[in-house]
C-alpha cells in the first residue's frame, strides 16, 4: 500500500472543506462561510507527505510520526502528525456489502491538533464559542481491489 519513489515516499491527501462534520449543521454552514473556512476561495484542504518516521508495526497495524505540509484556508506550515494504518485484507467485500468484491482495505486515523491563528481562521475573535487550538479527526479507509 505505499508507493515508494527512489528519493523518499511522497503521497499527498486532499478533501473537500464540504466533508468536514459537525455535530451541528448550523455549525457546518459557518465554518464553511468567509469568516471562518471561506470555502468559496479555498475549497480544499491538503496535506502532502514529506517524510514518515517512528514507524513501528505489529500485526496488520503500522504507526508513525508523519511530517507534511498542511494546507487549509491558503495558508501552508509543515506539522507532524502521530498516523496510525491497519492492513485489513480480504475486507473490502465487507465494506461495500458485496462478498462477491474481493480485495483488501487499508484504513489511515490521525488525531492531532492546530492553531485556528496559524491558517488565518478568524483569529483572536469568538474564543469564547471556539478554541483557538482545535482538534482534528481524520479516518480515511483506501482500497485495493482483486481480480
Amino acid at each position: 500500500f505505499f508507493f515508494q519513489a527512489e528519493d523518499g515516499i511522497r503521497d499527498k491527501l486532499v478533501t473537500g472543506v464540504q466533508t468536514c462534520a459537525l455535530p451541528i449543521s448550523m455549525m457546518g454552514e459557518h465554518l464553511q462561510g468567509g469568516q471562518w473556512l471561506d470555502t468559496a476561495k479555498h475549497p480544499v484542504i491538503a496535506f502532502e507527505l514529506v517524510s514518515l518516521a517512528n514507524v513501528r508495526t505489529q500485526g496488520g497495524a503500522t504507526t508513525a510520526d508523519a511530517t507534511g505540509k498542511l494546507s487549509l484556508k491558503g495558508v501552508t506550515k509543515e506539522i507532524k502528525v502521530p498516523v496510525s494504518f491497519t492492513h485489513l485484507p480480504d475486507k473490502l467485500g465487507a465494506r461495500v456489502n458485496d462478498p462477491k468484491v474481493k480485495g483488501d482495505l487499508l484504513v489511515l486515523r490521525a488525531n492531532f491538533e492546530i492553531n485556528r491563528s496559524d491558517y488565518g481562521i478568524n483569529a483572536g475573535k469568538n474564543t469564547d464559542k471556539v478554541a483557538e487550538t482545535i482538534q482534528l479527526s481524520l479516518s480515511i479507509a483506501g482500497a485495493a481491489p482483486k481480480a
